[in-house]
């Protein structure tokens, strides 16, 4: 399963402008009116873009989602 850094191209470490910078290149790039992908590509990529920086674009859902990542590291 693609983590939610994989999905925006970024590292764990990534500041919130690198965070948002990447979001908006991948948003123009798999939009559906633009890109080469079937439209039903396009829309699942851009839900999943749209996921991943909803939850790492917030301070506090990204914490808690660092700390799920860790958990299941260790399982």
């Amino acid at each position: 399963m693609k983590t939610h850094y994989e999905t925006l191209g970024i590292r764990k470490t990534a500041s919130s402008l690198e965070i948002k910078a990447s979001y908006h290149k991948l948003a123009k790039l798999y939009h559906p009116d633009v890109t080469h992908l079937a439209r039903v590509e396009a829309e699942k990529q851009i839900r999943e873009i749209n996921i991943a920086y909803s939850v790492l674009s917030k301070p506090r859902s990204r914490s808690s989602y660092d700390a799920k990542l860790n958990k299941d590291d260790f399982k």
